[in-house]
């Protein structure tokens, strides 16, 4: 089969170049009563289309620094795909086409995953994309077959986690540039090794979070997350905003997949719930290679990655409490049911898959899950192929779809 060596995907939010050397610059802007972009040359107003929506087509060339003007104050692009500098400054505009990617690559089936999860600001050298491509032989002689980066959207502040990302499109500027991301994707797949993205769809973190003040209609009023206020799923633009973004990821930056971050935690009530879309609209894409879709799911829900559905596999927490508590003792929390007797609890995870399957166990009286034993055996059973890797610590097998 021939090997695809772009897809191109659209993306509703922010600057996009056109055919003709222009930039066409788009905003969902519904509570806003002026918008414009402000640009080297000048600003330019958008002109007010349908359902809350703000566009103009502009001269204007990659590199330049931007910003929209909502209602007199200067604001990020929310979906800039780089940042002058931190999330609160200019963004910048970089042609998704502008790299010449130098290998072919047609991708690796979900068997053969070896995974190793990457924080790039503690993994070595100044944590950036460029020290951590040095060190790629290193990971494929190790016998690691796909990279799981952390995320890389910016934040605000040099050093994180990643998961309070304000700009879901942008790479971290500390990490690199989006060409410097796109160079440890190349010479990944160069080596036979595929990478994953760490994305956060679930919330937006609460420092460099414009989007609160110029848009609310993002926000649903009577919703709130563990991270703040609650995203409104139902509205077409923001959820466009989200699911254009796994496209986005998977497109400019030609990965081999997504880890979707705390699914549990976003509350969508729409007909078709947010994440089954997402899963949908990127297997409609002929990608020309495997892309790989995990979750991260608390409730031990099975229905996502069970035969037809979109999802590979789901991170098995459970295994992880009960080597943690088998390992520390503790006891507190959440830990409190894998404390009681943590080596019965690895063997059913190593059976099953999850532990808590929605019987009682002890130490709570919540009943959480679902059963999983008729998952295929082979989700838990090699523990060399289908695992997860961080240095000094064990962590959580993952349960491999049928």
């Amino acid at each position: 089969m021939p090997v695809k060596t772009s897809v191109r995907t659209t993306k509703s939010w922010g600057a996009s170049p056109l055919v003709d050397g222009r930039w066409r610059f788009r905003l969902w802007a519904p509570d806003a009563k002026a918008v414009a972009v402000e640009l080297p040359t000048g600003s330019n107003d958008l002109e007010r289309q349908g359902e809350g929506w703000w566009s103009v087509e502009t001269d204007a060339q990659a590199g330049d620094s931007y910003r929209f003007v909502v209602d007199g104050f200067a604001y990020p692009d929310p979906a800039a795909r780089t940042q002058q500098g931190d999330v609160h400054g200019p963004s910048l505009l970089v042609d998704p086409e502008g790299f010449a990617w130098r290998n072919q690559w047609a991708g690796l089936p979900w068997t053969q995953a070896v995974i190793y999860e990457m924080h790039l600001g503690t993994f070595t050298g100044d944590g950036t994309f460029a020290a951590a491509t040095a060190w790629l032989c290193r990971l494929r002689d190790l016998g690691v077959t796909l990279i799981e980066l952390m995320p890389v959207a910016q934040f605000d502040g040099r050093y994180g986690w990643g998961y309070d990302g304000v700009l879901p499109y942008a790479t971290h500027s500390a990490y690199g540039s989006p060409d410097d991301l796109r160079r440890f994707v190349d010479a990944a797949h160069g080596l036979g090794m595929g990478v994953l993205l760490d994305v956060v769809h679930n919330h937006l973190g609460p420092s460099g979070n414009y989007l609160a003040a110029w848009c609310p209609s993002f926000f649903h009023p009577d919703r709130r997350s563990p991270w703040g206020q609650g995203i409104a799923y139902e509205t077409a633009a923001v959820r466009d905003f989200f699911i254009e973004n796994a496209l986005y990821w998977l497109a400019d930056y030609r990965l081999d997949g997504l880890r979707l971050d705390a699914v549990h935690a976003i509350e969508d009530r729409s007909p078709v719930h947010f994440l089954d879309e997402l899963g949908q609209r990127v297997r409609a894409v002929d990608w020309g290679r495997p892309i790989h879709l995990i979750t991260e799911d608390e409730r031990n829900l099975t229905r996502y990655f069970g035969k037809g559905a979109p999802f590979d596999a789901t991170w098995n927490d459970d295994w992880h409490h009960a080597v943690h508590c088998l390992l520390t003792g503790e006891e507190e929390s959440y830990y409190a049911p894998f404390a009681a007797d943590p080596l019965a609890d690895i063997e059913t995870a190593l059976c099953d898959g999850y532990v808590e399957q929605g019987q009682p166990r002890p130490a709570t009286d919540t009943l959480r899950g679902e059963p999983s034993a008729d998952a295929p055996p082979t989700k838990v059973s090699d523990v060399n192929k289908i695992c997860r890797i961080i240095i000094g610590e064990l962590q959580e097998i993952i349960i491999e779809a049928p």
